[in-house]
Formats: structure tokens, sequence, C-alpha cells
């Protein structure tokens, strides 16, 4: 290779390290045209489309740096998560599961295993086993602590007060940045009575998410008062980022920077009141966060399952169901109780009409990972027909955990593959049975929209465990 593309390839390798992602596929994708059988270049598109996610493309070049270089398992680390990300999730799976057994401890490997068994397999227990040789090591104990304490939400045997404080502990030591590198000034300017505030939106889930079904309606309706100024940290699109897009007065991608540099861009743009709507679904933002780059933040929807243990927000936007008073101690965030209902349910446009003939059988619409061992226990106790409702049913290995715990001949698996036919089939019963301890959130709301009951077992303290808390009372076994 030439000078002149030695220096290129550096300035490339430079702007990747700086994660300026498609300044530097454009450079990259310059050289390969001269050296396609080079692999590291392959493998380099592989990573910097992955970041973008841009994940048939970074499918395209992990697979050509793989078939040009066996010994890549980088390469094949970028081939799973891309498969992962397009659906292909059991073949995913198999090669996560290959690449953990070739070397002693690839902790890449460990971590694409524990994602898959608890986010689609619904399997938390085995999760959390899968990423204990990774606690002792520096580069992924961070990691996998946290996937330690988000699989204990949905299964564990210690109380409420004792995960909080292991979460508390865990933030102190590992999200929050040090502020004695940046101390963050806001000017302070004279008000006007013709400026308006400026009010961020950050979160992973502008799209057909809990973040627009629970939320959009708040924000539409204060939009002609406020600037908003969306801060997206997600890759996918689709009907209602275009809706959240219609009242924006600013709308920018941040996916890609790290947490210093968004601290710094937040910062920047002046914002007087920030909504943090990603929470631990997003804990590279929460490390932003802890900086406090807004003049004020507060934590509402999206990750809101449990405190952040940070001190930089403040308020937690709750009710009277979620956060009562005297769970305070369970939150580094000062509560927020205004209504005795948290937020405002907005139906998506294809939501059906209320079936008036629905079935006098049991339904269980839940993400697999939400069905705990005492929850399925308890299930199996009670008679009749269950059919459970989930598009990750589709997996052998969610299907076989349930069967497992509960008598087959009981069981019946629904698979709708979009939100529509998910609604569709939740429309067809009578009662919704809830998980616990982890609860239902915006599954609860489409049901009682769709006048489907909800059955709940049991109440815990968490903010997570408390969505049904306000339809316990009647209908409570």
């Amino acid at each position: 290779m030439s000078d002149d593309f030695n220096h290129e390839l550096e300035f490339a390798d430079s702007l990747r390290n700086e994660g300026q992602w498609q300044k530097a596929i454009t450079i990259y994708e310059k050289i390969v045209k001269f050296f396609p059988a080079t692999p590291s270049l392959q493998h380099n598109l592989a990573v910097c489309y992955f970041a973008l996610g841009q994940h048939r493309d970074s499918l395209t070049f992990a697979k050509a740096a793989v078939q040009l270089d066996s010994s890549l398992w980088q390469s094949e680390i970028i081939l799973a998560k891309s498969k992962k990300e397009l659906g292909e999730v059991d073949e995913a799976f198999q090669l996560f599961e290959k690449l953990s057994q070739q070397k002693s401890v690839n902790g890449e490997a460990l971590l694409g295993l524990a994602d898959i068994l608890l986010n689609i397999y619904g399997d938390p227990l085995k999760a959390i086993q899968t990423i204990q040789p990774l606690f002792d090591i520096k580069n992924f104990a961070e990691d996998a602590r946290l996937t330690e304490l988000m699989a204990s939400l949905y299964e564990r045997d210690e109380s409420a007060e004792s995960l909080t404080d292991r979460i508390k502990l865990f933030s102190r030591n590992s999200m929050q940045l040090n502020r004695d590198e940046v101390s963050f000034h806001f000017k302070k300017a004279p008000l006007k009575k013709t400026l308006k505030p400026r009010v961020g939106l950050i979160s992973p889930m502008f799209q057909a998410s809990p973040v627009y079904f629970l939320t959009f309606d708040f924000f539409k309706k204060i939009a002609s008062q406020c600037e908003l100024i969306f801060f997206n940290r997600g890759h996918k699109i689709d009907w209602a980022t275009d809706q959240f897009k219609a009242i924006a007065t600013e709308w920018h991608e941040v996916s890609f920077i790290d947490p210093m540099t968004l601290a710094r861009t937040i910062h920047g743009l002046e914002i007087d009141v920030l909504y943090d709507l990603g929470g631990w679904m997003d804990p590279l933002a929460l490390k932003a966060l802890s900086l406090k780059p807004a003049r004020q933040q507060f934590k509402w929807v999206g990750g809101q399952s449990v405190t952040s243990g940070l001190d930089c927000f403040d308020g937690w936007m709750g009710d009277t169901w979620h956060t009562p008073q005297d769970l305070q101690h369970l939150y580094t965030e000062p509560l927020i109780n205004k209504t005795d209902d948290y937020v405002t349910y907005t139906p998506p446009p294809y939501m059906p009409k209320p079936n008036t003939r629905k079935r006098d059988e049991l339904a269980i619409f839940a993400n697999p990972a939400k069905l705990s061992r005492a929850f399925l226990k308890e299930l199996s106790e009670i008679k009749g027909q269950k059919h459970f409702i989930h598009r990750q049913f589709k997996h052998d290995a969610a299907r076989s955990r349930v069967l497992s715990m509960t008598h087959e001949k009981d069981v019946t698996f629904i698979c709708p593959e979009t939100h529509k036919e998910a609604l569709d089939t939740v429309n067809q019963y009578q009662t919704l049975i809830d998980t616990f301890p982890y609860s239902s959130g915006l599954t609860a709301r489409e049901a009682v929209a769709l006048g489907t009951q909800i059955r709940v077992l049991h109440v815990g303290s968490l903010f997570c465990e408390r969505h049904t808390a306000r339809y316990a009372k009647p209908l409570t076994l």
C-alpha cells in the first residue's frame, strides 16, 4: 500500500476511533476499491456501518472479512450482532455460542449470548449465569454487572431494597462521569416574554414504542408553547418517528457519539428542561446526563423500570399508584406525583374497536423475560387454557422454558408479527393475566382500551412492579 493510501488509512482509523462513522466509511470505501482482499478494511467498514445502525451493510462487510480471514473472530462478533438485529436470532445465538467456546473467555460473545437469553428467549437466570466469568475482567465487568442488574428485575430472590442498593452502588461507581473534568455553567440571560423555553427529549425509542404511546399527546400539546429539541439515540424510523419530527423544533441524530461529547452537545444547545425517555435502555445517555448538561432534568417513560441511581435528576415523573411517597427510599430522584396517572395513552391509528364477544379464556401477553419462576408456578395452579401471546415465542428456547414449568396440554402460543396483529389478538380475550414481579406496562393500557380485563396476581414495590397496581383491588385472586 502506497504512502498516500497509508496516510488516508490512518486518517480513516482516527475518524473511526472518534466515532465519526460516516466520514470514516467514505475513506475506507475509497481504499477498499483498490485493496478488496484486505480483511481489516472489510472489518472496519462492518464496525462503522453497525455503529450507524445499518445492519445489512455491516452484515455484508463482516461476511467479507471472515471469508478473507477465518480467524478474524472480531468480524464474526459483528456478523452475529448484525444477524440478531436483522431478526436472525437463532443463527446469531449459535454463532455467539461457537465464539464463546473458541477462546477461554470471549467477553463479546458471552455478552451477546446473555443479551439474547434475556431479551429474546426470556431466560434471566441463564443470562446471569452466562456472564459470571466477566465480573472480574476489567473491559467487560461493567456490562456484565449491568446485565445482571437488569436481569434481576425479572427474576430474583432478593428484596426490592436490596436490588435498589446494588443499582445505586453500580451507578455511583460506573455511571457517574467525573464532574471534575467538566463543569457546566448556564447563561443568566434575562427572561423575555417572547422567549419560549427550550425543552429537550432524549431517547433511542422515538418510534412506535411506549415512548410514543405514553408521551406523544403531552408533547404535542406543549409544542406551541415550547421549542422541542429532540436528541435521537436510535436508528429505527417509522410512522411514529414522523409524528415526533412533525412537532420538533430541532432534531439531532446523536446515536453515534460518546457520553462526554453528548453531554457537551446538550449543554451547547442551552436546554432549559430535559426529559430522559431512555433510562436503562440507554446507559450511555445516562452517563452523559450524570453531568447535568441541562438546567433541569427529569426521568419519564422509557427504561423507567427502576431508579437511575444518579443524583442529576430534578424529579421522577410518576403517580400515586406507581410511586407513592412512602417508596421514596427506592429512588435517588425526587418523586413527583402531580396526578394519579403519570401518562396519557395515545392509541395507534390501527387500534381495533373493542370486541364485544371475547373468548372466556386466559391470555398472557408479555415478553418471555417477564415470566418468572414464581409467576409460572402460580399460573400453573390456575385452571383452564392459557394463551401466551408474543412474537418471541416463535423461538423454541422461549417456548420450552414455559412448557417446562406448566402443563403442556393447557398452553398455546400465538406469535403475532406486528403490533397491529398483537392488538387484534389481545382484543379476542376477556381476561389478561398480569405477570410479576415485572408487570405489564403499555400492554396494560392497551388491554384496558380494548375492554379486556387485567387479572393482577401481585403488586411489588419497584416502579416496574406497579404498572397494574390500579387494577389490583377488584381483580386480585
